[in-house]
């Protein structure tokens, strides 16, 4: 699309949809880097000023997304999430052609809160295997994961959490079918904003979960702090008739 210099229409805002049609059209794949503000300058033969304008919006659309020390880049397609069909993080990365990875933060049994006994209908008293990894796509941090267990499952503390857990679980006949989940915003503090890379005190995404098996038995509750910035997903509920 050329940007014509005598339209009643704002530079920027033409730049602004020159981009949207190449990132569309395939010119700027997601998740690559777009050039540099000169390079975008020359191409669209307009000012750096009018490119950064138009970046600037690209940016709280959404569109892009800028990397510190590294660039500009076109954000990837939000990932869909079909309420009704429970998948693992590391299954809905590999469906996406991304690589999971998980980092261990710490693994310990605390005493359970009155939270964890009545979800996790443990008996007064119980202790909990609590859980934190940072969840990692293709290497960028993107989930900090919070999840609290029975002390049953005390086979947790000698598995190797780095790969998916709901495998470990699978493999010890405890595979997640079903979820409650509560979506919410959530300040980050400044421990989670250096974990996940994004600023202190900033807004992202949290889902509160409590995961049972087929036939309703509890497995864990999960608290997930999600940058939504570089996992964006989209809900997808099916409707039923009355």
């Amino acid at each position: 699309m050329q940007i014509d210099k005598n339209s009643v229409t704002p530079l920027y805002r033409q730049l602004v949809r020159s981009i949207r049609n190449d990132i569309v059209s395939g010119v700027y794949p997601h998740g690559t880097q777009i050039p540099t503000e000169t390079e975008l300058s020359g191409i669209y033969k307009v000012s750096r000023a009018t490119v950064r304008s138009a970046v600037s919006e690209l940016v709280k659309d959404g569109s892009l997304i800028k990397k510190q020390g590294k660039g500009t880049f076109v954000a990837s397609p939000p990932h869909v999430k079909d309420m009704n069909q429970f998948l693992s993080f590391t299954d809905i990365c590999l469906q996406m052609g991304k690589t999971p990875s998980a980092i261990v933060q710490s693994i310990e049994l605390l005493p359970a809160e009155p939270r964890d006994v009545d979800e996790l209908r443990l008996p007064g008293g119980s202790l909990i295997i609590q859980i934190v990894r940072l969840r990692l796509v293709d290497g960028d941090p993107v989930i900090l994961e919070r999840s609290r267990h029975s002390s049953d499952d005390s086979y947790l503390l000698q598995e190797d959490l780095r790969g998916s857990l709901y495998e470990v679980l699978r493999n010890r006949g405890r595979a997640p079918t079903q979820a409650l989940k509560e979506i919410s915003l959530c300040r980050v503090s400044s421990k989670e904003a250096k974990l996940l890379r994004v600023p202190r005190n900033s807004t992202q995404l949290q889902i509160y979960e409590v995961a049972s098996d087929i036939y309703g038995r509890p497995i864990h509750n999960c608290l997930q702090i999600i940058c939504s910035e570089r996992w964006p997903f989209k809900l997808f509920v099916h409707s039923q008739s009355p």
